[in-house]
């Protein structure tokens, strides 16, 4: 009967107790220069909050800190995709934007105006981890 009770219990609470997500406390100061550490983070940073929202506020959040380079992330046609944040040379978020409205992304030269990517909305954001052999 006491193993019924227990059990009972135990059940009401998982159905009462809701869902909570687990996100680190870790500084950006923490992240930068470790690899393991930092690629965790981005693992598990809950990266749809951002979808819609610019990649200005993205590169400002306390989520994306420790950067250390942006560049474009763009087809061998030339066509803009969106913005590759480095963490380390092995590291790097992806920034997906789907429609621009405030630059054209077709370029033969491959040149954007950073400024003006940045005013874009995020479509999706990846975690890109190179491993070297």
């Amino acid at each position: 009967m006491k193993t019924i009770v227990t059990a009972l219990f135990l059940l009401t609470l998982s159905i009462s107790v809701p869902a909570v997500a687990y996100k680190p406390i870790i500084s950006a100061a923490e992240r930068i220069g470790n690899d393991s550490i930092t690629l965790d983070y981005l693992v598990g940073m809950d990266k749809k909050q951002f979808k819609g929202k610019t990649i200005a506020e993205l590169l400002a959040s306390e989520e994306a800190k420790g950067y250390t380079d942006l560049s474009f992330r763009y087809t061998p046609e030339g066509v803009l995709q969106g913005l590759k944040i480095k963490y380390s040379n092995q590291l790097f978020l992806t920034v997906y934007v789907t429609e621009f409205k405030h630059l054209k992304p077709h370029s033969l030269k491959r040149q954007w105006d950073l400024e003006a990517l940045k005013k874009e909305a995020i479509d999706e954001i990846r975690v890109l981890y190179v491993m070297y052999d």
